[in-house]
């Protein structure tokens, strides 16, 4: 999926924005669809990331463990919300309970 994902790459870099059919045009005949969606996928997610510093490669594991921690960034915020909804239902039911 590195290809891919170096092949978004310097399509973004000629002035252009990466899809699926300019990625699959620039790879081998063959290249596996799947691999080219996911690819553009985690381009989208990150575009900022460029093959120009040798001594620091982007791996698929390093994009990958970052959109793992923004993932749990969102459950945890999400689940915050929820247990605070919880809180003020629960509120309101005790003052229901309390009214009748």
């Amino acid at each position: 999926m590195e290809d891919a994902i170096r092949a978004a790459q310097q399509i973004a870099q000629a002035g252009k924005t990466p899809s699926v059919g300019l990625i699959k045009a620039k790879l081998p005949k063959g290249y596996p669809l799947p691999k080219i969606i996911g690819a553009l996928k985690v381009w989208q997610d990150h575009p900022e990331i460029t093959d120009s510093s040798p001594n620091k490669p982007v791996t698929l594991a390093a994009v990958e463990d970052d959109l793992d921690k923004r993932i749990q960034q969102h459950i945890a915020t999400a689940v915050a919300l929820l247990n605070q909804d919880i809180a003020e239902l629960r509120h309101e039911i005790e003052k229901l309970k309390q009214n009748s």
